[in-house]
Formats: C-alpha cells, sequence, structure tokens
C-alpha cells in the first residue's frame, strides 16, 4: 500500500542549491519541486509481472474507495502514486485533474500535472495549466520553470524571455524569488548563445544580492563553461566565501585548477526515465 510521507521542509533557496549540487552540478535555477512534489513513490528498477499485478490490485482497490467517495483526498493521491509507479502516466492524468480541482490552495499539484501533460506530449494542455498557475501566483518558481522549458522545446525563446521578464516585475516579489527567476533568464541568455545579456544579469543580482551566492556561482560556472576559466576563478572563491558551509566542498569541487571545461548548463526537466512523482499531502 502507498503511504503518505511528509518530507522535512526546506528554503527555497536550499531546494535550489541542493538541485544545484547535485548529479549535473551545473543546473543555474531552482530545484524542480517543491517539497509538495518530493517522491513519495520512487519507481523501481524491477516491474515483474508480480509487481504490475500488486499495482492493479491497488489501483482497482483506490479505484472502488472513489467510486464510493471521488472526493477522497488519500484515495486520489494513492491511486495518482501508483500509476507514476508504473509509468501509466495517461491513467494518471484524470485523478490529478480532480485532485487540482479538490486543493486549488496547493499549485503543486498542478505543477505535477503540467508536467504529466507535457510528458505526454500534451504541450498545449501542459500550456494551459502552467497559465493557469501563474495566473493566481505570477511568480511560482515551480510553474515558471516548467513553462519556460516547455516554451524552449518549442522552439520560443522570444516567449520564454517575456514569461521571465513579465514574472521579474510583478510587485511584491522577495529578493530570493527575484534572484531565482533572474537565474533562469540568464540560463534563456546563455541557452540562446547571448553571453553578453547573461553576464550582465548576473552581474546585477550580484551588485543587488550581494550575500546571495547563487549569481556568483552561476556566473562562474557560464564563464569556465565559455573557456574563460582565468576570470571563473575569483569568481568561484567568493561564491565559496558566502556559501553556506555545507555547499563550499561542493562548489569548490566545481572549480578544478586544471580540467575540461562543463558541458553547456541545462534546464532540468522531467524525463521518460524519471517520471513526475505524486506530491504528499499538505501539512495541518
Amino acid at each position: 500500500m502507498v503511504s503518505n510521507v511528509n518530507p522535512p521542509r526546506q528554503s527555497r533557496r536550499q531546494r535550489w542549491v541542493d538541485s544545484l549540487l547535485g548529479a549535473s552540478l551545473i543546473a543555474l535555477m531552482i530545484a524542480a519541486a517543491l517539497p509538495l512534489l518530493l517522491p513519495l513513490l520512487r519507481p523501481t528498477g524491477a516491474n515483474s509481472p508480480r509487481d504490475r499485478e500488486l499495482a492493479a490490485a491497488q489501483a482497482n482497490a483506490y479505484q472502488t474507495v472513489l467510486q464510493r467517495d471521488p472526493d477522497n483526498l488519500p484515495a486520489l493521491r494513492s491511486l495518482i502514486g501508483v500509476y507514476l509507479q508504473q509509468q501509466q502516466l495517461q491513467a494518471a492524468i484524470a485523478p490529478l485533474q480532480r485532485l487540482a480541482k479538490l486543493q486549488p490552495q496547493q499549485p503543486a499539484y498542478r505543477v505535477l500535472l503540467a508536467q504529466t501533460q507535457a510528458q505526454l506530449g500534451d504541450r498545449e494542455a501542459a500550456a494551459q495549466t502552467y497559465r493557469q498557475i501563474l495566473e493566481k501566483a505570477p511568480t511560482h518558481l515551480e510553474a515558471l520553470r516548467g513553462f519556460t522549458r516547455l516554451l524552449l522545446d518549442q522552439k520560443q525563446p522570444t516567449a520564454a524571455v517575456d514569461l521571465l521578464q513579465k514574472a521579474r516585475q510583478t510587485s511584491k516579489i522577495s529578493p530570493a524569488d527575484q534572484v531565482s527567476i533572474d537565474l533562469m533568464l540568464a540560463q534563456v541568455y546563455a541557452n540562446q548563445g547571448q553571453i553578453t545579456d547573461a553576464i550582465a544579469l548576473y552581474d546585477r543580482s550580484i551588485q543587488s544580492n550581494s550575500r546571495d551566492f547563487r549569481p556568483l556561482l552561476a556566473k562562474a560556472l557560464l564563464l569556465q563553461q565559455q573557456g574563460d576559466s582565468q576570470k571563473a576563478a575569483p569568481i568561484f572563491r567568493e561564491a565559496i566565501a558566502i556559501a553556506p558551509a555545507q555547499y563550499r566542498d561542493q562548489i569548490q569541487q566545481l572549480a578544478p585548477k586544471a580540467a575540461p571545461t562543463a558541458a553547456p548548463p541545462a534546464l532540468a526537466t522531467p524525463t521518460e526515465s524519471t517520471p513526475p512523482t505524486v506530491p504528499p499531502p499538505p501539512p495541518n
């Protein structure tokens, strides 16, 4: 049976840092998921006939509950979990839509719906879902990240830039969110070969947020990727000096004295090998 487990909450900055210093070590943006989107179920490498039989039995049990009580939130979340674990993304759409409708105060569910729609190739539906989120929360970082990736996949970089610039101009935006959006926008510039624009945006963010190491690290990584390790080195040192202690060694590893330059940083996005995961219930 699927258990509902609430992962520890993290700050927005720490979520971003954990993503940045994860497997790729060069992602230049916030993590893809809030705690509500952290895995409740992780797909296992094996999917034997016995596993499939058990999953089908679980799905049938949850569907029986939902026939009696269509608004049963634990059953909806558990059913979605079974479908996603089995990578039955199309089957997950209807219960995801229901869950998002029942929990409008939790946009993370709509983000998960949009991710699933995008992975199924329904880009129009995914775009509409992202727009619905951003209409109510124009600086929702996970929705901005996902929509930006979707627009870039559709070869619409101008639309991606417009989306992020509009978000940057939102009133009452927090400094941390401002930095996160600036990093996304600079990444779009860099991906389009507009290196000067990306560097200029990093510089403005550094000047406005002198105690935030993220724009320093992003700039250093971009310079290193461009082959300018000499200019990147002191910026890495600055980032290390103000970064939280638990990240300093990992940042140091990004700037070896003599190593091949890293591949161009890329926006993180769910893939078929890492399908979207069902969110646990919101904390009381």
